[in-house]
């Protein structure tokens, strides 16, 4: 099976996993303002779901957004008016640092999952790690992508302008 196969595969799993966290957030906060306004109740775990439905679609979105190569415009805007070189060697410089960055936060978070192993969450009593392991997942995405956008910058494979 080719790489780009399997990349293709990857990101589909993970653009569908960001659907139905989309999807598991909005049915259990619908389901919860109607138990609460129209039946009177609520379920004690009503909150925890989309707590932690959000902190998964948060860093699995931005590990979404480091393959789209979403850039601020006005960092583009200097980046893009600097001539070839230039501007490959700012790009590259700019994907070290944010490599390094995924790579703290990565490697904090696993100290963080070590700290709460034995954890378990509130309502749901779902073991903490779980929550906090989509943070070194989305650092190990980020600096694969990182990597590979970085490696085609230097093959000069990459579409000159951002």
């Amino acid at each position: 099976m080719k790489i780009q196969t399997v990349f293709q595969i990857l990101h589909k799993i993970e653009e569908s996993a960001l659907i139905l966290l989309m999807i598991v957030m909005t049915c259990v906060v619908f389901t919860g303002v109607a138990t609460r306004y129209v039946f009177g109740f609520s379920f004690y775990w009503i909150e925890e779901i989309p707590r932690y439905a959000l902190v998964w679609v948060t860093f699995l979105g931005a590990a979404a957004l480091t393959r789209v190569k979403i850039m601020h415009p006005r960092v583009l805007g200097l980046i893009n008016s600097l001539p070839d070189r230039a501007r490959r060697t700012a790009l590259i410089a700019g994907n070290v640092v944010m490599m390094g960055m995924t790579l703290i936060m990565g490697s904090g978070a696993l100290i963080m999952m070590s700290v709460v192993s034995d954890q378990l969450s509130p309502a749901l009593e779902v073991p903490m790690y779980i929550v906090y392991s989509v943070i070194p997942l989305s650092a190990l995405i980020m600096t694969g992508r990182i990597i590979t956008i970085t490696y085609k910058i230097i093959q000069n494979d990459f579409e000159g302008r951002v």
